[in-house]
């Protein structure tokens, strides 16, 4: 558990990324202790909530000063929720024990090296499946923390995916180096440890992208509204006032507001105030998104980001896919864990996966990856599929002053790597940011204060192989690898009980 708990110094804000390799070596080591599977269960289940536990502990902040939970609730909530998130790594434990159950040269087929390679695809694996339950939890995974290291290399490859497998596998076949029964067997897996290393550094060198186009001029606002009186009744007039002299202030190509930065629902708008910014976006020749929330044509309520476009009256708008879980929806039969919280948009339904890209200036796509979607690099690839820049309209201020906004931070930069594309963040209060497509950041807001950033950003075309691909090559390789694995165990350990 020390191990687990000081592992979670590796990511965003401290970025102290070596503490993640030591600690999934004592785990692999501890797992080569155990005598069967279920003791290898329990122990990674152990690894994975504790690390959950610290990790993510901005949750439960949330939940008690932001969305009014008693301390007792949010304590019993956020302790299920971090139990359920550290099932998958000691799944991965039980499955890897299950297949390398004698850890040495003498009964295991294929000997140390092989079990490090099991090693690193289960837990990458385990990664992979925390992200896609309940809406997504892939803050946490391993290849985020090395986005300024070489293992960004592999990012454009395959994903967050492939950073974490490169940084497993490394990992593993160093920590069993030690115990390997020749110094040829040590000699070839330190040679294959540094060859992934060297690999990632190449490939960084490697444009997967070109430039489409001339750059665009952008403001990204920031509003900077305390989330507590960000649907207060009484603040609301206030709200939109502001807002409105910020879109009013400067012109820019590209005017990008905060996901519900206005906290109304399109119908109940004042009069006048879309008129009014239609009028802004004709004399400044400026395409204005603005977030807000909004009914569809059968009345169910969508989180969405609308688009005023000096080109046309007519109004488009952006539903948000994937949801936030608790947040922005209940799953089904746990509507009483959200029956009595303070959540303004708790019943919003998620928009249809074909929604085509904005058209922006200069004919430019425009995609929208609105806060919870950041998380799954699926949805950025989706994003990006006819665009050639990328808008995240976010909403952080429930985890202010906390790992989140550094963490979610390093999960935007990740997502520009793998599509190849440059991110417009817009916060409400903060980090506001320009993210170009190798994942630096080109310029960034100070957090919680009013303020706007402005700058040019340079679109870009052509697809990264994840952005052409997407999961399915790490999940056929990784499932291929152990289907394999497991045939050869099986016939080993047949042969040796029957000679």
């Amino acid at each position: 558990m020390a191990a687990a708990t000081a592992s979670t110094w590796g990511w965003a804000p401290r970025g102290w990324w070596l503490l993640i390799p030591m600690a999934f070596s004592v785990l692999l080591y501890a797992l080569s202790c155990t005598r069967s599977p279920w003791a290898a269960w329990w122990l990674g289940w152990t690894f994975g909530t504790a690390s959950q536990l610290v990790g993510h502990r901005w949750m439960y902040t949330a939940m008690t000063t932001k969305a009014g939970m008693d301390s007792l609730g949010a304590t019993l909530q956020f302790c299920v929720l971090a139990l359920y998130l550290g099932l998958s790594t000691g799944l991965a434990a039980l499955v890897w024990k299950a297949l390398h159950r004698k850890h040495g040269q003498d009964g295991n087929p294929g000997g140390l090296a092989l079990s490090a390679v099991s090693f690193a695809v289960l837990i990458t694996l385990a990664e992979w499946a925390r992200s896609v339950a309940f809406g997504g939890f892939s803050s946490l995974s391993v290849g985020y923390a090395f986005t300024d290291t070489w293992m960004r290399g592999y990012m454009p490859i395959g994903g967050v995916w492939c950073a974490s497998f490169a940084v497993l596998l490394t990992t593993a076949l160093a920590c069993q180096i030690p115990w390997m029964a020749s110094r040829r067997q040590q000699a070839l897996a330190l040679i294959i440890a540094i060859g992934v290393v060297a690999g990632g550094a190449g490939l960084t060198e490697i444009n997967w992208v070109q430039a489409s186009g001339l750059p665009l001029s952008y403001r990204l606002l920031q509003p900077n509204v305390a989330q507590d009186l960000k649907f207060d009744p009484n603040h609301i007039t206030q709200q939109l006032e502001a807002l409105t002299r910020h879109l009013e202030s400067e012109r820019a190509d590209i005017i990008l507001t905060p996901e519900t930065a206005v906290p109304l629902f399109f119908t109940q708008l004042p009069a006048g105030m879309t008129e009014r910014w239609q009028a802004r976006s004709a004399t400044g020749n400026s395409h204005l998104f603005v977030g807000m929330p909004m009914l569809d044509e059968a009345g169910r309520a969508h989180n969405a980001m609308l688009h005023l476009s000096p080109d046309t009256q007519a109004l488009a708008a952006y539903h948000k896919v994937r949801l936030m879980p608790f947040g922005e929806y209940t799953p089904k039969g746990l509507e009483w864990t959200t029956r009595d919280l303070a959540l303004p948009l708790k019943d919003l339904v998620p928009g249809s996966l074909d929604q085509a890209s904005f058209q922006g200036p200069a004919h430019q796509g425009i995609g929208v990856l609105m806060c919870q979607e950041e998380l799954m690099g699926e949805d950025a690839r989706r994003a990006a599929a006819q665009a050639g820049v990328i808008l995240n309209p976010s909403n952080l201020a429930w985890f202010d002053e906390s790992a989140a906004i550094a963490q979610r931070l390093q999960i935007v930069r990740v997502r520009a790597l793998e599509i190849g594309r440059p991110i417009l963040r817009s916060a409400n209060t903060g980090v506001t940011a320009h993210i170009d497509h190798t994942g630096e950041v080109k310029a960034a807001a100070p957090e919680r204060r009013l303020t706007a950033l402005s700058g040019m950003v340079q679109p870009m075309q052509g697809r990264t192989p994840y952005a052409a691909l997407g999961d399915l090559p790490f999940l056929a390789v990784a499932l291929g690898w152990l289907f394999v694995q497991a045939s050869v165990t099986i016939r080993f350990r047949f042969a040796s009980e029957h000679p």
